[in-house]
């Protein structure tokens, strides 16, 4: 049994910056809003300053994760590009309850895999001073049954059971 979930994280907020603006030498005075900054006189010399005026802004931010995690029957993480490649078919959701007792249930649950789904997409910038919208989704668990077979093996009195993975052929003991 394989476990795989997939999912997308997405926050819409506002936040505060300071923005620099250069301007330039002939410029006495600044209109921002309904706010006049004076600038006073060019100081003269070898070396001019640059003059820059500092306008505070509240910038409206998009962010947007995406997470897709997999994980075996002892419930490690494994790639999820490994399931990708196996040829899936559909069966009803019930299946799993219905044969209890010919599948071996993975070690970790759907809600454990969207748990650590979260927190590795769901991280909120520190940024933020309101949240505007903010919403976790996960539009994708699904349950992956690889069938495998079991042979005992006798050879004078040791008896050794035998797994066959079904897809992959590999063979554990």
């Amino acid at each position: 049994m394989f476990l795989r979930v997939k999912g997308k994280y997405w926050i819409r907020y506002l936040r505060h910056k300071h923005l620099e603006v250069p301007v330039k030498e002939d410029v006495e005075g600044v209109k921002v809003f309904d706010e006049i900054i004076e600038l006073g006189e060019v100081i003269e010399g070898p070396r001019r300053l640059k003059r820059n005026i500092t306008i505070d802004i509240v910038e409206k931010v998009y962010m947007e994760n995406h997470g897709d995690l997999a994980f075996n029957i002892e419930g490690n993480q494994i790639n999820p590009e490994t399931l990708s490649s196996m040829a899936l078919e559909d069966a009803p959701s019930t299946f799993v309850d219905e044969n209890q007792d010919r599948i071996q249930i993975a070690k970790i649950t759907p809600e454990l895999a969207i748990e650590k789904l979260r927190i590795q997409i769901a991280r909120r910038p520190t940024d933020v001073q309101r949240i505007l919208e903010e919403v976790f989704e996960v539009p994708l668990i699904q349950i992956i049954l690889s069938p495998f077979f079991v042979a005992v093996l006798n050879y004078n009195e040791i008896r050794k059971k035998v797994f066959c993975d079904a897809i992959t052929g590999k063979v554990k003991t």
